[in-house]
C-alpha cells in the first residue's frame, strides 16, 4: 500500500503451491477494491 491505496499485488516465487502465480482473487482483487470506491 502507498498513500492508503493498493499499488501492487504479488505472490512469493518460492511458494510451493502457487510458484509465484496469483489465484483469480489475488489477480483481480485490487481492481475490485478500487471499483468499490468508484475508481478504476
Amino acid at each position: 500500500m502507498q498513500d492508503n491505496e493498493i499499488v501492487k499485488v504479488t505472490s512469493p516465487h518460492d511458494d510451493p503451491v502457487t510458484h509465484g502465480n496469483l489465484c483469480s482473487k489475488g489477480g483481480f482483487g485490487c481492481r475490485h477494491v478500487r471499483n468499490r470506491d468508484g475508481r478504476d
